[in-house]
């Protein structure tokens, strides 16, 4: 999902809605993996948030043979080990 969104305080509910929800690829994109449900509900809410002007679009993705995509790599480069050494 990409968005371009003028107002400040729009742009920053949108971008906390879709952080909650995907990974941030890039300052105004995220993945979203989820259900054909899950995705269209999150549209619908990411859609009443927005103002005259504001647009928001969404592209379904395909894996493609298994190969780990570019946002499950830094999801992995940047995930916390599950523990410590001191």
């Amino acid at each position: 999902m990409a968005y371009d969104i003028g107002d400040d305080r729009r742009r920053a509910r949108i971008s906390a809605l879709l952080a909650g929800h995907g990974v941030r690829v890039q300052r105004s994109v995220f993945v979203v993996e989820g259900t054909q449900h899950a995705v269209v509900g999150l549209l619908g809410r990411a859609e009443s948030m927005l103002g005259e002007g504001d647009r928001l679009d969404a592209w379904p993705v395909v894996h493609h043979a298994g190969l780990p995509t570019p946002w499950q790599r830094r999801q992995q480069r940047t995930r916390l080990p599950d523990f410590w050494l001191a």
